[in-house]
């Protein structure tokens, strides 16, 4: 059981990294593109949307994650509790 238990703290530890990359991510999406920008021309304005998307793609990857280890951790706590009915 204590196996268990040392998963679910690395579990807990992957989870704050993912939160915290997440969330610098986030601003750094709001300091490059605080607002839609209208200087520039079309390709430039095509380029930028680019970077955008794939900032958010970067994003979403991440809050997969996220969602990813708590559906493991939540496996994991199950596992826990009927060992402990056993």
């Amino acid at each position: 059981m204590r196996e268990i238990k040392d998963i679910k703290d690395e579990l807990h530890t992957m989870k704050v990294i993912f939160e915290d990359q997440k969330g610098v991510l986030e601003k750094l999406g709001q300091v490059l593109y605080p607002s839609p920008g209208h200087d520039g021309d079309a390709g430039t304005q095509d380029a930028l949307r680019m970077r955008q998307s794939q900032l958010q793609k970067t994003i979403d990857l991440v809050t997969a994650n996220i969602s990813e280890v708590e559906d493991i951790d939540k496996h994991a706590g199950e596992t826990y509790k009927a060992a402990c009915n056993i």
